[in-house]
C-alpha cells in the first residue's frame, strides 16, 4: 500500500508540473488571457466532479455532505483565488520558475497549523519544513530574480492553496 501512495504522489507531482507547462503554453497562444484559462479549467473540473459524484455518494452520505458544505465552500473559494493568482503569475514568470516556489505551501501550512493550534509539530517536522522551504528558494535562485509583481502573485497562490488545503482537512 505504501508503494501505491508513493506512485500516486509521483504521478500527481508529474501531472501538476505538466499542468504548469500547459497553462503557460495556453497563455502564450491565447494572448495571456489567464481569466479564460481560469474559467475553462473550473468548468472542466466541475463537469468531471458532477460525473463522478453519483459513484461516490451513498444514501447515508447526505448528512455528511451537509456538514462538509462550509469547509468545502471555503476550500473552493481559496482554491479559485489561488488558481487565478497562479495564472496571473504564469503570465509574468516562466512555469519552471513558479513550480519550485509552490513548494513553500508546506511552510505556510505548517505555520498555519501550528499558530491555529490544529497540529503540534516536533523538531523533526520543523526540520523537514525548513528543508522544504530552503529547497524552494535554492531551486528558484538558479534563474535570477523574479519580477516583484510575479512574486506577489506566487505568494498569493501559495497562501490561497494553503488555506484551501486547511479547509479540505476540515
Amino acid at each position: 500500500m505504501v508503494w501505491l501512495g508513493i506512485m500516486l504522489g509521483i504521478g500527481a507531482s508529474f501531472s501538476q508540473s505538466l499542468s504548469y507547462l500547459l497553462s503557460r503554453q495556453f497563455l502564450k497562444e491565447y494572448g495571456d488571457n489567464w481569466r479564460l484559462l481560469l474559467a475553462l479549467s473550473q468548468v472542466l473540473m466541475g463537469v468531471m466532479a458532477i460525473i463522478i459524484l453519483p459513484f461516490l455518494l451513498r444514501g447515508n452520505d447526505l448528512a455528511a455532505l451537509q456538514k462538509a458544505i462550509i469547509p468545502a465552500t471555503g476550500a473552493a473559494f481559496f482554491y479559485f483565488g489561488a488558481q487565478g493568482a497562479l495564472f496571473a503569475a504564469l503570465k509574468r514568470v516562466e512555469a519552471s520558475r513558479v513550480s519550485p516556489l509552490l513548494g513553500l505551501k508546506v511552510v505556510v501550512i505548517a505555520l498555519l497549523a501550528s499558530c491555529l493550534g490544529k497540529q503540534q509539530l516536533h523538531w523533526q517536522n520543523w526540520l523537514a519544513v525548513v528543508l522544504s522551504g530552503s529547497a524552494a528558494f535554492f531551486l528558484n535562485e538558479i534563474g535570477g530574480r523574479i519580477p516583484v509583481r510575479g512574486l506577489v502573485f506566487v505568494v498569493l497562490t501559495v497562501i490561497g492553496y494553503s488555506f484551501s488545503d486547511m479547509n479540505i482537512r476540515e
